[in-house]
């Protein structure tokens, strides 16, 4: 994959990592339950005359990839490309007017703890807030109106204000104090919001020019062709909750899988931010509570409980000492549940699922049996892999229909 966005740009400096899951059996029951709820509507009087007309379950086996660095360097002719290069230039300008009108809000000489100064006007400390959201406004999809409402009610709040100081104080250049500069809940000044505008900045062009390599990759692959995988679909997401992803769906000897394409702020967001998916029906997960590590059956029961909610995760990084491997890790039991259990929505407090997390790991050792692994695979052990007879027996048979 690096080899292929690295060539066809004519250029470095590019990242990109996968994350894959195998679906919890909580989920994967709750989505046939959904998917029969959905059809039970069309179901004849006598049962024996139904057969269930369907969609097929694509993302039981489902994966992420996810654009994390992107050369500067890159060039290419697409009009929608050279137009989104624009507009991220654009926003990086605005951003570093921004980032030098910040310096003047805080100061972090020592980055462990940095001191807010209050050497602007609230009238110019106001303006900038509502810039700053118009302009996260701008870069958001159109179809997130949740978090444009959210950003929409802020800005409002940040010109009531404002409004008051011009109509009460027109002559006075009263400096910002600490009740300009809230850290809690949505309303976190004008600091957390430059952060946020800095991490979506790059959202389009990079999820952009992802999916032209991914699907140039799954075009054009000699590899994939020999393990029998095609493309099926491509679909654009984009959800109230301001969840962006390019989906493709493939058909393979071993049944279907489902590719989910992001930038990093994108995956981050989707898995803690606004469009976490914890925000959906079914999806929440709190801690079981956690058994005496010396009751044996407390503990079987907690094993089952944490296996029944956990989805088995993994990670597949490009060796960076040498490109043509690939490094994968399959997470254990511990981290399955815990990665799951920090994926809560922003404005949640953390501290209590860390605290959680905390005293699970202390005995984590008496109650999971698998810690995860990890391996290397070359293009050499695929290309074995391939040439082994077992693999060419699967790639005869009609993959299951989930």
């Amino acid at each position: 994959m690096k080899e292929n966005i690295t060539s066809y740009f004519g250029g470095h400096g590019y990242s990109v990592e996968c994350t894959y899951r195998l679906k919890s059996k909580r989920s994967l029951i709750h989505k046939i339950i959904k998917y029969i709820n959905n059809d039970e509507k069309h179901i004849p009087s006598s049962s024996d005359e139904y057969d269930f007309d369907i969609s097929p379950i694509v993302d039981v086996f489902a994966m992420n990839f996810i654009l994390t660095g992107r050369s500067e360097s890159f060039y290419y002719k697409d009009p929608e490309i050279e137009r989104l290069i624009a507009e991220e230039k654009e926003n990086q300008y605005f951003a570093s007017e921004m980032k030098n009108f910040a310096t003047r809000l805080i100061n972090t000489d020592n980055p462990s703890k940095p001191n807010f100064l209050y050497e602007v006007t609230k009238k110019e400390y106001y303006e900038r807030c509502i810039q700053i959201l118009d302009r996260l406004i701008s870069v958001l999809p159109p179809e997130a109106t949740s978090v444009i409402e959210k950003y929409t009610e802020q800005k409002e709040s940040f010109r009531k204000v404002l409004n008051f100081i011009e109509e009460t104080m027109p002559d006075e250049d009263i400096l910002v104090d600490e009740t300009d500069y809230p850290t809690e809940g949505f309303n976190v000044g004008f600091i957390r919001l430059l952060d946020s505008f800095y991490s979506r900045i790059h959202d389009k062009l990079d999820l952009a020019v992802l999916t032209i390599q991914v699907n140039s990759l799954f075009s054009n692959s000699d590899l994939l062709e020999k393990f029998g995988v095609q493309l099926i679909d491509f679909e654009e997401k984009r959800t109230e909750s301001g969840y962006v992803a390019n989906f493709i769906h493939l058909s393979t000897p071993y049944g279907n899988i489902e590719f989910q394409l992001q930038s990093k702020s994108q995956y981050i967001d989707g898995n803690t931010g606004h469009s976490a998916h914890t925000r959906m029906e079914g999806k929440e997960i709190k801690g079981i509570k956690i058994p005496n590590p010396d009751d044996s059956e407390e503990v079987k029961k907690y094993k089952m409980s944490v296996s029944y909610v956990s989805p088995k995760f993994g990670i597949a990084m490009i060796d960076r000492l040498k490109i043509d491997n690939v490094i994968l890790q399959e997470l254990g039991d511990f981290m399955n549940y815990v990665r799951v259990l920090r994926q809560v929505r922003e404005g949640e407090d953390l501290n209590a699922v860390d605290a959680y997390a905390a005293k699970l790991k202390s005995i984590s050792n008496r109650i999971f049996s698998s810690s995860g692994s990890s391996m290397e695979i070359s293009r050499n052990d695929i290309l074995k892999y391939l040439r082994e007879h077992s693999f060419n027996d699967k790639k005869d048979l009609e993959g299951p229909s989930l």
